[in-house]
């Protein structure tokens, strides 16, 4: 269902974020209300008379509430608060400097909170990459009408490694490393996407090899290529 949603809502508007003057957080709920109606033709959609806060999880992270399934599976819940998931841009800062009263501006990347087609882009991608096998389950409208979408992910175990031995670990397979702001970002031509947050949390080292399961994976936008110079 992941890439079905995702074409479906793609299909709404070709130019996404594009041309239709909406800002982030406009956007966000103009997707949100159709990620909801497409969720209804597919029978895919629930209401709840509730707050999420009200549920009970086995782990609450930066993106998610995540629940145990089956023993084989998670359950992740987007965080209404953040949007839909994290996705790095490029933001533009102000900076004053008190001596000479001058302003200037600087430019640097920061997770923002992703709209929905960007959180599915998201979650197709980590299924081609890592091999993961993501999944679209419900997507849910609660009581304050905030909305957030369920996943399903494989229950991955394996050793916990090192943000080096993980970095190493995909530069052995053709990413390049990009250090700015202080953030280690990773870019694969091949797929043209980019990764960051490659640490211990999210990465496991399997007896098949290194296995990522919550990296923020995307492809850079024009101001994003421009920015690391890729």
């Amino acid at each position: 269902m992941l890439r079905t949603i995702r074409d479906r809502l793609s299909n709404f508007h070709k130019n996404h974020l594009q041309g239709h003057g909406h800002n982030r957080e406009e956007t966000i709920q103009r997707e949100g209300k159709e990620i909801c109606a497409i969720a209804s033709e597919l029978g895919l959609f629930k209401s709840i008379d509730t707050s999420i806060d009200s549920l009970e999880f086995n782990a609450i992270g930066s993106e998610h509430a995540v629940a145990y399934h089956d023993g084989k599976s998670l359950l992740k819940l987007t965080l209404p608060q953040t949007g839909f998931g994290l996705i790095p841009k490029v933001t533009l800062h102000r900076r004053l400097d008190i001596r000479s009263n001058e302003e200037t501006f600087y430019k640097q990347v920061e997770f923002l909170g992703a709209t929905p087609l960007e959180y599915l882009d998201r979650w197709i991608l980590c299924n081609e990459l890592f091999n993961d096998a993501v999944d679209v389950q419900r997507i849910i409208q609660w009581a304050d009408l905030s909305i957030s979408v369920m996943i399903s992910q494989p229950y991955y175990m394996g050793e916990i490694i090192s943000t080096n031995e993980i970095h190493q670990a995909f530069r052995d397979k053709s990413w390049e490393s990009i250090y700015k702001d202080g953030r280690a970002i990773f870019y694969n031509y091949a797929y043209d996407a980019i990764a960051l947050d490659l640490e211990p949390r999210n990465c496991y080292m399997a007896k098949t090899g290194l296995q990522p399961f919550d990296l923020i994976v995307s492809h850079p936008d024009e101001e994003m290529r421009d920015y690391l110079g890729i």
